[in-house]
């Protein structure tokens, strides 16, 4: 009896161990009332069969959901071969795979039957309406997609010159339903830039026309995802990479010239102009003296730049450099100061923008400082 409890709590041990992970837990019948019933955690277990075709599509999903709840102690994700493992399957009648049951830590006798579709932002929202805990990163809110169809792709995109990044999706596509939340956290990061770009979707079988659309860009699968540059639909790019919000995040950037986390900020390197990196770290180096006769060739190297995106950036460069020159030589300190202090403010998005990539510019002036920068200043002083 008493290794027989030691066992018992050998098991006990192990089983938490993995529930702490990301990855779906495997029950069976002889472990399946300790992890349901007795873990005193809300339980969402899949019924499947190994030879089971939904199954197999079902499973990338149900890991995704299990990595969703990674950090929230009271939701874990299981699933058991109840083909196998009859003695679990029967308790609950299960006849038929998948078979989804929601088990509250409550009442875990008597599950909750999942019959929605079975995509993560169905199962997300499920889950949090039987307990009020939601998932890492889960999306609320109304979404910020712009639709696009036949109808209305030149008027939005093509003559006004906008960038669009597209997904074309169809009510069927199991792999849209699971992407689709990613998109719509992808329009939330981007939505400050919705005046020059657009994250966009074509839904194919919805009520507006969208024939054109497939046709001109010969779409036969979903989701398919492409670029189109400053309103340019002739010359699409298709998107290849990874669907993670990273990846997609990583690429946007690049393509509009920007630097947005995934909070929807500017990051540190935003308004910088690598491009004339080193002739402005040369210029802000050296005395006022020295200072003075560079600055026609600085101007002119920011004059190449060669990116209509950048114009503010630049404009902001130019003011900077004639305080460098010119006076009020405590500029940058005093700014970099001012626009520290707008920053712990409650600010709009486009104003929080426009003081992050000062502050970022004025601080790449700052690491460019010596104690030649002030030194005749201080002595005139």
């Amino acid at each position: 009896m008493k290794l027989s409890q030691s066992y018992s709590f050998l098991f006990v041990f192990l089983a938490r161990a993995l529930l702490a992970s990301a990855e779906v837990i495997i029950a069976d019948d002889t472990n399946f009332e300790d992890i349901v019933f007795k873990s005193g955690k809300h339980s969402f277990v899949e019924f499947y069969a190994s030879w089971c075709g939904h199954c197999k599509n079902l499973a990338p999903v149900w890991d995704t959901l299990s990595d969703s709840y990674k950090d929230k102690e009271d939701i874990q994700i299981v699933k058991i071969d109840a083909d196998i493992n009859r003695k679990a399957g029967s308790m609950f009648g299960i006849q038929g795979f998948p078979t989804l049951l929601f088990f509250n830590k409550e009442n875990p006798t008597s599950p909750v039957a999942f019959e929605a579709s079975r995509d993560l932002e169905t199962f997300t929202k499920f889950i949090s309406e039987l307990t009020g805990v939601k998932a890492a990163g889960s999306y609320s809110g109304p979404s910020k997609v712009v639709q696009l169809h036949d109808g209305s792709i030149e008027r939005m995109v093509q003559n006004k010159g906008k960038s669009a990044f597209i997904v074309f999706t169809a009510d069927w596509c199991g792999h849209c339903k699971d992407f689709l939340p990613t998109w719509k956290k992808l329009a939330d990061v981007f939505h400050a830039d919705v005046d020059r770009f657009l994250i966009s979707e074509v839904q194919t079988t919805g009520d507006e026309p969208t024939d054109w659309l497939k046709s001109k860009y010969e779409i036969k699968s979903f989701p398919t995802v492409l670029f189109i540059n400053d309103g340019d639909l002739d010359n699409p790019e298709f998107y290849e990479g990874r669907r993670d919000l990273p990846d997609l995040i990583s690429y946007v950037n690049k393509k509009i010239n920007t630097s947005r986390g995934a909070d929807g900020n500017l990051d540190e390197d935003a308004g910088i102009l690598h491009e004339v990196d080193d002739v402005i770290c040369k210029f802000a180096g050296v005395d006022v003296r020295k200072r003075s006769s560079m600055v026609r060739n600085v101007v002119a190297a920011l004059k190449e730049v060669n990116d209509k995106t950048k114009l503010l950036e630049i404009k902001y460069y130019i003011r900077v450099i004639n305080s460098l020159v010119n006076g009020p030589y405590d500029f940058v300190n005093n700014e970099v100061v001012r626009l520290t202090a707008i920053l712990d403010d409650n600010i709009s998005q486009d104003a929080k923008d426009s003081t992050v990539y000062r502050l970022n510019i004025l601080k790449y002036f700052q690491s460019c400082f010596t104690d030649e920068t002030f030194k005749e200043v201080r002595d005139e002083l």
